[in-house]
Protein backbone atom coordinates (compact mmCIF):
# COMPACT_ATOMS: atom_id res chain seq x y z
CA UNK A 1 0.00 0.00 0.00
CA UNK A 2 1.04 3.73 -1.14
CA UNK A 3 0.29 6.53 0.09
CA UNK A 4 0.21 10.01 -0.69
CA UNK A 5 1.78 12.45 2.23
CA UNK A 6 3.40 16.17 2.10
CA UNK A 7 2.76 17.30 5.84
CA UNK A 8 3.73 15.78 9.13
CA UNK A 9 -0.03 17.31 10.11
CA UNK A 10 -1.31 15.03 7.67
CA UNK A 11 0.70 11.56 8.31
CA UNK A 12 0.03 12.09 11.85
CA UNK A 13 -3.60 11.83 11.17
CA UNK A 14 -3.19 8.42 9.22
CA UNK A 15 -4.64 5.79 10.67
CA UNK A 16 -4.08 1.90 10.44
CA UNK A 17 -5.14 -0.85 11.98
CA UNK A 18 -2.51 -2.93 13.86
CA UNK A 19 -3.03 -5.84 16.06
CA UNK A 20 -1.40 -6.24 19.76
CA UNK A 21 -0.01 -10.03 20.61
CA UNK A 22 -3.16 -11.49 21.83
CA UNK A 23 -4.66 -10.60 18.60
CA UNK A 24 -6.62 -7.84 19.19
CA UNK A 25 -7.55 -5.14 16.93
CA UNK A 26 -6.21 -1.37 17.63
CA UNK A 27 -6.06 1.78 15.43
CA UNK A 28 -2.46 3.40 15.18
CA UNK A 29 -1.80 6.91 14.44
CA UNK A 30 1.50 7.57 13.17
CA UNK A 31 4.09 9.51 14.03
CA UNK A 32 7.09 11.86 11.77
CA UNK A 33 10.42 10.57 12.55
CA UNK A 34 12.30 12.98 11.07
CA UNK A 35 15.94 11.68 8.89
CA UNK A 36 18.97 12.08 10.90
CA UNK A 37 21.83 14.05 9.83
CA UNK A 38 24.61 11.63 9.44
CA UNK A 39 26.62 14.11 7.35
CA UNK A 40 26.99 16.70 10.55
CA UNK A 41 27.89 13.89 12.82
CA UNK A 42 30.48 12.23 10.66
CA UNK A 43 32.11 15.73 10.33
CA UNK A 44 32.09 16.10 14.03
CA UNK A 45 33.70 12.32 14.22
CA UNK A 46 36.18 12.78 11.70
CA UNK A 47 37.51 16.78 13.60
CA UNK A 48 37.68 14.74 17.28
CA UNK A 49 39.72 11.70 15.49
CA UNK A 50 42.15 13.58 13.70
CA UNK A 51 42.48 15.78 16.80
CA UNK A 52 43.71 12.28 18.41
CA UNK A 53 40.69 13.06 21.06
CA UNK A 54 38.64 9.69 20.18
CA UNK A 55 39.55 7.20 22.36
CA UNK A 56 37.69 3.93 24.02
CA UNK A 57 38.11 2.69 27.34
CA UNK A 58 39.15 -1.10 28.04
CA UNK A 59 35.26 -1.68 28.36
CA UNK A 60 35.11 -0.86 24.43
CA UNK A 61 33.09 2.29 25.52
CA UNK A 62 33.87 6.04 24.48
CA UNK A 63 35.87 7.91 27.07
CA UNK A 64 34.40 10.27 29.01
CA UNK A 65 36.28 13.30 27.57
CA UNK A 66 35.63 12.39 23.97
CA UNK A 67 31.81 11.68 24.65
CA UNK A 68 31.39 15.38 26.11
CA UNK A 69 33.49 16.75 23.43
CA UNK A 70 30.87 15.03 20.85
CA UNK A 71 27.90 15.79 22.88
CA UNK A 72 29.00 19.60 22.42
CA UNK A 73 28.67 19.59 19.24
CA UNK A 74 26.61 16.38 17.77
CA UNK A 75 22.18 16.42 18.87
CA UNK A 76 22.20 14.37 21.79
CA UNK A 77 19.50 11.76 20.37
CA UNK A 78 21.94 10.70 17.30
CA UNK A 79 23.41 7.59 17.64
CA UNK A 80 26.69 8.48 17.49
CA UNK A 81 28.08 5.03 19.18
CA UNK A 82 26.21 3.23 16.28
CA UNK A 83 28.18 5.50 13.49
CA UNK A 84 31.66 4.93 15.34
CA UNK A 85 31.10 1.06 15.10
CA UNK A 86 29.88 1.26 11.25
CA UNK A 87 33.24 3.51 10.43
CA UNK A 88 35.21 0.93 12.47
CA UNK A 89 33.89 -1.79 10.92
CA UNK A 90 34.62 -0.06 7.24
CA UNK A 91 38.08 0.14 7.92
CA UNK A 92 37.39 4.47 8.60
CA UNK A 93 38.85 4.40 11.87
CA UNK A 94 41.99 2.42 13.41
CA UNK A 95 40.75 0.14 16.06
CA UNK A 96 42.78 0.85 19.19
CA UNK A 97 42.32 2.54 22.27
CA UNK A 98 42.99 5.83 20.51
CA UNK A 99 40.72 5.71 17.10
CA UNK A 100 42.45 7.73 14.71
CA UNK A 101 41.38 8.62 10.87
CA UNK A 102 42.34 5.60 7.87
CA UNK A 103 43.59 6.95 4.61
CA UNK A 104 40.50 5.85 3.65
CA UNK A 105 38.79 8.21 5.93
CA UNK A 106 40.92 11.05 4.86
CA UNK A 107 39.78 10.48 1.28
CA UNK A 108 36.50 10.31 2.08
CA UNK A 109 36.12 13.91 4.22
CA UNK A 110 37.49 15.28 0.51
CA UNK A 111 34.59 13.95 -1.54
CA UNK A 112 31.36 15.77 -2.31
CA UNK A 113 28.64 15.73 0.54
CA UNK A 114 26.62 13.23 -1.34
CA UNK A 115 28.99 11.20 -2.70
CA UNK A 116 30.29 10.91 1.02
CA UNK A 117 26.56 9.26 2.18
CA UNK A 118 26.73 6.97 -1.24
CA UNK A 119 30.61 5.55 -0.09
CA UNK A 120 28.47 5.06 3.19
CA UNK A 121 26.01 3.33 2.33
CA UNK A 122 27.48 0.99 -0.28
CA UNK A 123 29.76 -0.41 2.59
CA UNK A 124 26.57 -1.05 4.73
CA UNK A 125 24.69 -2.88 1.93
CA UNK A 126 28.29 -4.59 1.47
CA UNK A 127 28.80 -5.63 5.27
CA UNK A 128 28.93 -9.76 5.43
CA UNK A 129 26.92 -9.91 8.62
CA UNK A 130 23.23 -10.06 9.07
CA UNK A 131 23.23 -7.23 11.86
CA UNK A 132 19.57 -6.37 11.78
CA UNK A 133 18.41 -9.20 12.52
CA UNK A 134 20.03 -8.55 16.37
CA UNK A 135 17.54 -5.50 17.29
CA UNK A 136 14.19 -7.84 17.55
CA UNK A 137 12.18 -9.93 19.74
CA UNK A 138 13.45 -13.32 18.40
CA UNK A 139 16.81 -14.72 19.11
CA UNK A 140 19.13 -14.49 15.63
CA UNK A 141 23.16 -14.89 14.88
CA UNK A 142 24.67 -12.50 12.85
CA UNK A 143 27.17 -15.08 11.06
CA UNK A 144 29.49 -13.77 8.66
CA UNK A 145 28.98 -14.94 4.51
CA UNK A 146 28.44 -13.51 1.24
CA UNK A 147 24.23 -14.16 0.64
CA UNK A 148 22.96 -11.31 2.49
CA UNK A 149 24.38 -8.51 0.55
CA UNK A 150 22.60 -10.51 -1.83
CA UNK A 151 19.24 -9.61 -0.15
CA UNK A 152 19.94 -6.28 0.68
CA UNK A 153 21.02 -4.67 -2.92
CA UNK A 154 17.77 -6.77 -4.01
CA UNK A 155 16.26 -4.32 -1.36
CA UNK A 156 17.47 -1.67 -2.98
CA UNK A 157 15.75 -2.42 -5.81
CA UNK A 158 12.46 -3.01 -4.76
CA UNK A 159 12.68 0.52 -3.14
CA UNK A 160 14.11 2.04 -6.48
CA UNK A 161 10.27 0.33 -7.82
CA UNK A 162 8.63 2.74 -5.79
CA UNK A 163 7.76 6.83 -6.12
CA UNK A 164 10.04 8.40 -4.49
CA UNK A 165 7.93 11.06 -3.39
CA UNK A 166 5.39 9.28 -1.30
CA UNK A 167 5.00 7.57 1.90
CA UNK A 168 5.29 4.03 1.54
CA UNK A 169 4.24 1.04 3.84
CA UNK A 170 7.14 -1.20 4.49
CA UNK A 171 4.61 -4.23 4.39
CA UNK A 172 3.99 -3.48 0.74
CA UNK A 173 7.65 -4.36 0.04
CA UNK A 174 7.82 -7.42 2.61
CA UNK A 175 4.82 -8.46 0.03
CA UNK A 176 6.35 -8.79 -3.01
CA UNK A 177 9.76 -10.74 -1.52
CA UNK A 178 9.43 -14.23 -2.49
CA UNK A 179 9.32 -16.71 -0.03
CA UNK A 180 11.06 -19.27 -1.00
CA UNK A 181 14.25 -21.63 0.04
CA UNK A 182 16.95 -18.90 -2.26
CA UNK A 183 15.22 -15.97 -0.02
CA UNK A 184 16.20 -18.03 3.06
CA UNK A 185 19.75 -18.63 2.18
CA UNK A 186 20.08 -14.89 1.26
CA UNK A 187 18.79 -13.28 4.96
CA UNK A 188 20.20 -16.04 7.10
CA UNK A 189 23.47 -15.82 5.34
CA UNK A 190 23.02 -20.14 4.84
CA UNK A 191 23.47 -20.48 8.20
CA UNK A 192 20.96 -23.36 10.07
CA UNK A 193 20.20 -21.71 13.22
CA UNK A 194 20.07 -17.87 12.03
CA UNK A 195 17.19 -17.19 14.31
CA UNK A 196 14.30 -18.88 16.35
CA UNK A 197 10.79 -17.68 17.69
CA UNK A 198 9.76 -18.83 21.14
CA UNK A 199 6.42 -19.24 21.87
CA UNK A 200 4.94 -20.64 25.44
CA UNK A 201 8.28 -20.30 26.42
CA UNK A 202 9.37 -23.34 24.20
CA UNK A 203 11.86 -22.97 21.24
CA UNK A 204 10.43 -23.20 17.97
CA UNK A 205 12.78 -25.14 15.60
CA UNK A 206 15.26 -22.47 13.87
CA UNK A 207 15.24 -21.27 10.11
CA UNK A 208 11.56 -22.46 9.37
CA UNK A 209 10.29 -21.39 6.17
CA UNK A 210 6.37 -20.36 7.42
CA UNK A 211 8.13 -18.19 9.79
CA UNK A 212 10.88 -16.56 6.97
CA UNK A 213 7.76 -13.50 6.17
CA UNK A 214 7.89 -12.25 9.73
CA UNK A 215 11.98 -12.41 10.04
CA UNK A 216 12.09 -10.35 6.54
CA UNK A 217 9.59 -8.23 7.63
CA UNK A 218 11.74 -7.08 11.02
CA UNK A 219 14.94 -7.10 8.72
CA UNK A 220 13.18 -4.63 6.80
CA UNK A 221 12.34 -2.37 9.91
CA UNK A 222 15.67 -1.84 11.25
CA UNK A 223 17.31 -1.87 7.46
CA UNK A 224 15.15 1.45 7.05
CA UNK A 225 16.04 2.66 10.89
CA UNK A 226 19.76 2.27 9.33
CA UNK A 227 18.52 4.43 6.34
CA UNK A 228 17.05 7.00 8.39
CA UNK A 229 20.13 7.47 10.98
CA UNK A 230 22.29 7.88 7.64
CA UNK A 231 19.59 10.38 6.82
CA UNK A 232 18.15 8.69 3.61
CA UNK A 233 14.71 8.18 4.77
CA UNK A 234 11.85 10.17 7.51
CA UNK A 235 9.68 7.17 9.19
CA UNK A 236 6.36 7.00 9.78
CA UNK A 237 6.36 5.18 13.45
CA UNK A 238 3.45 4.10 15.87
CA UNK A 239 3.52 4.85 19.49
CA UNK A 240 4.27 1.68 20.58
CA UNK A 241 4.59 -1.96 19.14
CA UNK A 242 2.73 -3.12 17.03
CA UNK A 243 2.33 -6.40 14.83
CA UNK A 244 0.51 -7.64 11.68
CA UNK A 245 -1.56 -10.94 12.60
CA UNK A 246 1.29 -13.24 10.80
CA UNK A 247 3.49 -11.73 13.61
CA UNK A 248 1.12 -12.57 16.40
CA UNK A 249 0.51 -16.23 15.14
CA UNK A 250 4.36 -16.74 15.75
CA UNK A 251 4.85 -14.34 18.57
CA UNK A 252 2.05 -15.89 20.99
CA UNK A 253 3.38 -16.21 24.00
CA UNK A 254 5.92 -13.75 24.20
CA UNK A 255 5.68 -10.83 26.35
CA UNK A 256 6.57 -7.03 25.02
CA UNK A 257 9.60 -5.61 25.44
CA UNK A 258 10.71 -2.06 23.91
CA UNK A 259 13.23 -2.92 20.76
CA UNK A 260 14.95 0.05 18.69
CA UNK A 261 13.05 -0.21 15.16
CA UNK A 262 9.75 -2.71 16.14
CA UNK A 263 7.44 0.19 15.67
CA UNK A 264 8.17 1.69 12.00
CA UNK A 265 5.89 1.18 9.38
CA UNK A 266 6.59 3.95 6.84
CA UNK A 267 9.26 5.07 5.27
CA UNK A 268 9.84 8.22 2.66
CA UNK A 269 12.85 9.10 0.90
CA UNK A 270 15.00 12.15 1.40
CA UNK A 271 16.85 14.04 -0.97
CA UNK A 272 20.19 12.59 -0.32
CA UNK A 273 18.14 9.17 -1.10
CA UNK A 274 17.14 10.62 -4.28
CA UNK A 275 20.73 11.36 -5.51
CA UNK A 276 22.25 7.84 -3.71
CA UNK A 277 19.79 5.80 -5.86
CA UNK A 278 19.80 6.91 -9.06
CA UNK A 279 16.82 9.14 -9.03
CA UNK A 280 18.99 12.10 -9.22
CA UNK A 281 21.93 13.12 -10.49
CA UNK A 282 22.76 16.14 -8.68
CA UNK A 283 22.58 16.99 -4.71
CA UNK A 284 22.77 19.71 -3.01
CA UNK A 285 23.87 19.83 0.82
CA UNK A 286 21.99 22.06 3.40
CA UNK A 287 25.64 20.95 5.47
CA UNK A 288 28.11 22.30 1.82
CA UNK A 289 29.88 25.82 2.41
CA UNK A 290 32.42 27.43 0.42
CA UNK A 291 35.29 29.50 1.12
CA UNK A 292 35.67 32.90 -0.67
CA UNK A 293 39.52 33.93 -0.24
CA UNK A 294 40.42 37.35 -0.93
CA UNK A 295 43.35 38.01 -3.28
CA UNK A 296 44.96 40.64 -1.56
CA UNK A 297 45.48 40.01 1.85
CA UNK A 298 44.13 36.63 4.11
CA UNK A 299 40.93 37.00 5.09
CA UNK A 300 37.94 34.55 4.13
CA UNK A 301 34.19 34.89 3.39
CA UNK A 302 32.07 31.61 3.87
CA UNK A 303 29.57 30.86 1.68
CA UNK A 304 26.19 29.33 3.27
CA UNK A 305 27.50 29.44 6.35
CA UNK A 306 26.75 26.53 8.94
CA UNK A 307 27.87 24.30 11.92
CA UNK A 308 30.62 22.44 9.81
CA UNK A 309 32.04 25.52 8.52
CA UNK A 310 32.15 27.23 11.86
CA UNK A 311 33.93 23.78 13.66
CA UNK A 312 36.39 23.68 10.63
CA UNK A 313 37.15 27.39 10.50
CA UNK A 314 37.31 27.63 14.23
CA UNK A 315 40.18 25.49 14.21
CA UNK A 316 42.49 27.17 11.70
CA UNK A 317 41.16 31.06 11.87
CA UNK A 318 40.07 34.24 13.66
CA UNK A 319 36.30 35.23 13.77
CA UNK A 320 35.95 38.59 12.44
CA UNK A 321 32.20 38.33 11.96
CA UNK A 322 29.54 35.53 11.40
CA UNK A 323 30.93 34.99 8.24
CA UNK A 324 34.08 36.31 7.58
CA UNK A 325 37.67 34.67 9.23
CA UNK A 326 41.17 35.96 9.12
CA UNK A 327 44.00 33.09 8.60
CA UNK A 328 47.78 33.57 9.68
CA UNK A 329 50.54 30.89 10.01
CA UNK A 330 49.93 30.49 13.48
CA UNK A 331 46.06 30.45 13.42
CA UNK A 332 46.17 27.87 11.26
CA UNK A 333 48.67 25.91 13.13
CA UNK A 334 47.15 26.22 16.48
CA UNK A 335 45.34 22.87 16.82
CA UNK A 336 48.29 20.66 14.61
CA UNK A 337 50.66 18.13 16.29
CA UNK A 338 51.51 16.47 12.70
CA UNK A 339 52.34 16.42 9.18
CA UNK A 340 49.49 14.29 8.63
CA UNK A 341 47.05 16.50 10.57
CA UNK A 342 48.37 19.59 8.45
CA UNK A 343 47.79 17.96 5.49
CA UNK A 344 44.61 17.21 6.15
CA UNK A 345 44.13 20.77 7.26
CA UNK A 346 45.16 22.16 4.08
CA UNK A 347 43.67 19.91 1.19
CA UNK A 348 40.23 20.22 3.49
CA UNK A 349 41.21 24.35 2.63
CA UNK A 350 41.64 24.17 -1.23
CA UNK A 351 38.59 21.79 -1.63
CA UNK A 352 36.35 23.79 -0.25
CA UNK A 353 37.76 26.74 -1.95
CA UNK A 354 35.71 27.97 -5.06
CA UNK A 355 39.18 29.23 -6.35
CA UNK A 356 42.93 29.78 -5.13
CA UNK A 357 44.50 33.43 -5.53
CA UNK A 358 48.06 33.65 -6.51
CA UNK A 359 48.61 35.22 -2.11
CA UNK A 360 47.03 32.03 -1.10
CA UNK A 361 49.48 29.73 -3.17
CA UNK A 362 52.24 31.43 -1.79
CA UNK A 363 50.77 30.79 1.88
CA UNK A 364 50.91 27.05 1.21
CA UNK A 365 53.79 26.63 -0.47
CA UNK A 366 55.37 28.57 2.54
CA UNK A 367 53.69 26.36 5.04
CA UNK A 368 54.56 23.46 2.91
CA UNK A 369 58.67 24.63 2.80
CA UNK A 370 58.59 25.17 7.10
CA UNK A 371 56.12 22.16 8.17
CA UNK A 372 59.06 19.54 7.19
CA UNK A 373 61.72 22.04 8.18
CA UNK A 374 63.01 20.63 11.23
CA UNK A 375 63.22 16.66 12.40
CA UNK A 376 64.08 15.43 16.23
CA UNK A 377 67.27 12.93 15.74
CA UNK A 378 67.98 12.18 19.49
CA UNK A 379 65.28 12.98 22.37
CA UNK A 380 67.37 12.48 25.68
CA UNK A 381 68.68 15.69 25.49
CA UNK A 382 66.92 16.79 22.44
CA UNK A 383 69.21 17.49 19.26
CA UNK A 384 66.89 18.71 16.09
CA UNK A 385 68.14 19.14 12.53
CA UNK A 386 67.58 21.80 10.37
CA UNK A 387 67.51 21.85 6.67
CA UNK A 388 69.71 24.20 4.68
CA UNK A 389 66.89 27.08 4.69
CA UNK A 390 67.77 30.56 5.25
CA UNK A 391 64.57 31.67 6.30
CA UNK A 392 64.19 28.76 8.75
CA UNK A 393 67.79 30.03 10.18
CA UNK A 394 67.04 33.71 10.76
CA UNK A 395 63.68 32.85 12.51
CA UNK A 396 65.63 30.76 15.11
CA UNK A 397 68.49 33.37 15.11
CA UNK A 398 66.12 36.61 15.94
CA UNK A 399 63.52 34.69 18.35
CA UNK A 400 64.81 35.75 21.91
CA UNK A 401 62.78 32.94 23.81
CA UNK A 402 64.14 30.47 21.34
CA UNK A 403 67.58 31.23 22.07
CA UNK A 404 66.81 31.10 25.69
CA UNK A 405 66.26 27.66 25.44
CA UNK A 406 68.95 26.22 22.83
CA UNK A 407 72.04 24.78 24.68
CA UNK A 408 74.08 24.45 21.28
CA UNK A 409 73.62 25.45 18.04
CA UNK A 410 75.93 24.95 15.05
CA UNK A 411 74.78 25.52 11.39
CA UNK A 412 72.37 23.09 10.72
CA UNK A 413 71.49 21.49 14.30
CA UNK A 414 70.55 23.01 17.53
CA UNK A 415 70.44 21.12 21.28
CA UNK A 416 67.78 22.05 24.22
CA UNK A 417 66.89 20.30 27.07
CA UNK A 418 64.14 17.60 26.73
CA UNK A 419 62.17 19.30 29.60
CA UNK A 420 62.15 22.40 27.54
CA UNK A 421 61.12 20.77 24.21
CA UNK A 422 57.61 21.10 24.10
CA UNK A 423 57.88 24.99 24.34
CA UNK A 424 60.42 24.90 21.49
CA UNK A 425 57.99 23.09 19.62
CA UNK A 426 55.25 25.55 20.64
CA UNK A 427 57.00 28.49 19.68
CA UNK A 428 58.64 26.87 15.91
CA UNK A 429 54.46 26.04 15.87
CA UNK A 430 53.96 29.31 15.56
CA UNK A 431 56.26 30.22 12.10
CA UNK A 432 54.70 27.09 10.46
CA UNK A 433 56.93 24.39 11.64
CA UNK A 434 55.90 21.04 13.32
CA UNK A 435 58.71 18.95 14.74
CA UNK A 436 58.04 15.40 15.56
Amino acid sequence: MSIVMNEAKEFEKIVVNKYTLSGDNCKQTLDKLLAKDMLFAINVLYTVASSSKLKITQKREIAVRSKKLLLAQIPEEYPFSWLINLLINNKYLEYKKLLLPTNKFHKLMLKSDGDIIKDIFNDMLNLEYNTELFYHIFQASATKGKYVKNFRKMLVELIKEHDKSLWINIDDLVNKININNMTMQDITNDYEYCYAFYGNSKRIKYNKIEHLKVVIRYFLKTFFGIMNQMGLCDLGVTKFQAYNKEDVKILQGLYEYETHFDNIEYYKLTESAHYILGFNTTFESQNDYKLLLNAYNYEVKVEHSNKLSNIYLEKIATKVDDTKYKVDIKSIMKNITSHLEYQNIKETFIAKAEHLPQNWKQFFALLDERVDAISVVSKSVVLMKIQNNRDILKLISSNVKLQKKILKADKFHIVVMEQDFISVKNILKEYGVVVL
